[in-house]
């Protein structure tokens, strides 16, 4: 299979790395996630009549929007195999230790501003150094929404371990643990609180969701790109299809309704669609590049509204009206998740080359 403008480039630690092309198709998905993932906390934490408004001029009576975290995980698990081939020369514990100081510089401006408020106790550090908030060790570090970072984080260590393995061996075991995590996901197992919730539930989420973008990943580089015009044509059908149902089932779930397994599916084709960049419609997202422009802010903008809304709970809502709140949360979260990009992620970033060996 042919890839376009593959190179080999310094990937800041000395090692030579493959330039991949940039998918701005699938960072419009990231987009598309991450407001769904904040609207879906201010509809259910803030008394507001903007979920209200939404579901009425979408003729629907609620919203899934918590499938967009399922989104977000198969997004980093087929990056995460993809990350494979673009450094091929970094070790496993070179790939965690980039990994991890691409996540902690957020969690720990985070866990600061919390604790300078008062939403968390000082001594609670011990929870975020590790990374292990949302997995094996209660409470919440952050008390808001940092699980998804935890179980994304050791999920992400689970399988490049399984990705080292040599041979077909690790595909088994990818399968096996797609298979086992999907038949328990959302299981009421009798597991006591509160590893039930915070371990289980989220990890069954985060490993199932990891694999099948893995999965995703691994079929996308087996395929090859169409470019006949009726193949693009019906590229072009599927895709529109795939967004449909991206959207029905994230935003109108009591009048078009898929089950947990088909809602996956079509997340999985939709990638590998939007990475073939045959159709019309990923070709011409493909050729936005302004994207990056917002989408670079996707973990920016999650940290922050964690933040926003971890105020807004610790002060009652500072006694404003629920629109008001809603407000702050919204415009408060996109304006300190830039700020946040610009004077910690980039800051650490720089480290980060340094500190990869």
């Amino acid at each position: 299979m042919k890839q376009p403008n593959i190179t080999l480039k310094d990937d800041g630690s000395g090692n030579k790395a493959l330039s991949h092309p940039r998918y701005y198709s699938i960072e419009f998905l990231r987009i598309f996630a991450i407001f769904s993932v904040i609207l879906l906390h201010v509809g259910s934490h803030i008394d507001t009549d903007l979920k209200k408004l939404i579901l009425e001029a979408l003729h629907s009576n609620t919203w899934h929007l918590h499938y967009a975290v399922e989104l977000f995980f198969l997004i980093g698990g087929f990056f995460l195999y993809h990350g494979l081939s673009k450094h091929p020369a970094l070790t496993i514990f070179a790939r965690i230790k980039k990994l991890w100081l691409r996540l902690i510089p957020g969690m720990l401006f985070a866990f600061v501003v919390l604790a300078g408020i008062g939403r968390k106790d000082w001594w609670d550090f011990t929870f975020v150094l590790p990374l292990l908030s949302g997995t094996a060790l209660p409470p919440h570090t952050l008390q808001w929404g940092d699980w998804f970072i935890g179980t994304y984080f050791w999920s992400s260590c689970l399988y490049l371990g399984i990705l080292s393995l040599k041979g077909p061996s690790k595909w088994v075991w990818v399968g096996i643990l797609v298979y086992v995590s999907l038949r328990l996901y959302g299981k009421d197992m009798k597991i006591p609180t509160p590893f039930n919730v915070v371990f289980w539930i989220d990890m069954l989420r985060s490993v199932s969701c990891m694999g099948l973008g893995i999965t995703a990943a691994f079929l996308r580089d087996r395929l090859p790109s169409p470019h006949s015009i009726p193949a693009r044509i019906s590229l072009t059908g599927l895709e529109g299809l795939l967004l449909y149902m991206l959207f029905n089932s994230l935003y109108r779930a009591s009048r078009v309704h898929f089950s947990l397994v088909e809602i996956l599916v079509s997340f999985m084709l939709l990638l590998i669609c939007f990475t073939l960049n045959a159709g019309y419609i990923s070709t011409f997202l493909n050729r936005m590049k302004g994207i990056w422009l917002i989408s670079r802010y996707t973990f920016s903008f999650l940290i922050a509204h964690m933040i926003m809304m971890g105020m807004t709970l610790h002060f009652k809502g500072f006694h404003w009206s629920p629109t008001n709140q809603a407000i702050f949360v919204i415009g408060g979260g996109i304006l300190l998740g830039i700020i946040e990009y610009h004077i910690v992620e980039r800051l650490f970033s720089k480290l980060t080359k340094r500190l990869i060996c």
